[in-house]
């Protein structure tokens, strides 16, 4: 089954999403110079760029740029 990729544009949520994470989306851009997609496991990938955890406690994590 091929999955569609809805574009950055046409979505109100991935906008949202992407204002929300410009350090992930740094990082991603970042990562996808040295690793396929930018991540190390398929799974992990996002739409429209994975975020990126600097820290954890117990079941709580945040991503580069500070959300919970």
């Amino acid at each position: 089954m091929a999955t569609q990729t809805v574009p950055l544009a046409a979505s109100k949520i991935l906008r949202a999403y992407s204002e929300k994470t410009p350090r992930s989306q740094a990082l991603h851009a970042r990562a996808r110079k040295l690793l396929p997609n930018g991540v190390t496991h398929v799974t992990r990938y996002l739409e429209p760029h994975p975020i990126y955890v600097t820290r954890a406690a117990g079941s709580h994590q945040w991503d580069a740029d500070g959300n919970e």
